[in-house]
């Protein structure tokens, strides 16, 4: 995991690590994390047009609850990089399945075997939503905010 620093020190919470994460999926994903590595994991997929950002205020409570928080920027948004962004590029990349893949490298990439609970928001809850019904064995529990499932 490379450690650069995404966002300055007076943005986030002295608790929150901004790093990048490679993933299998080729992705290079930047990522808010914040409480021990060992203790289970929560991931928070954000909506459109956000980014991980949007999570700093929540991230450290859940943190100093015990949980190991990974907020991500998702596939085509903020520092997160390795996806084609040309005009005439593969749209396939898109597809829910690709974003599903990528929060599994995520969580897989943190060493983690299983997710406590993924949250999304607006455009994060399909991508919660499915991930949970693809993967219930990785992904426990989910709540789903501004955006009801319609999978």
């Amino acid at each position: 995991m490379n450690s650069e620093v995404a966002y300055g020190e007076s943005t986030l919470d002295s608790n929150i690590r901004s790093s990048f994460v490679e993933t299998v999926t080729g992705l290079t994903q930047h990522v808010l994390e914040a409480g021990d590595p060992d203790g289970p994991a929560i991931l928070l997929l954000h909506g459109f047009p956000e980014l991980a950002y949007s999570w700093r205020k929540v991230i450290p409570p859940l943190a100093a609850a015990g949980y190991h928080v990974l907020a991500p920027d998702q596939r085509g948004y903020g520092r997160t990089a390795g996806w084609d962004g040309r005009f005439d590029g593969d749209l396939d990349q898109f597809r829910m399945t690709s974003f599903v893949r990528d929060a599994l490298a995520l969580v897989n990439a943190y060493g983690h075997t299983s997710v406590e609970l993924v949250v999304g928001h607006d455009y994060g809850s399909p991508v919660a939503g499915f991930s949970a019904l693809i993967r219930l064995d990785v992904f426990r529990r989910v709540t789903l905010m501004s955006a009801p499932f319609a999978g």
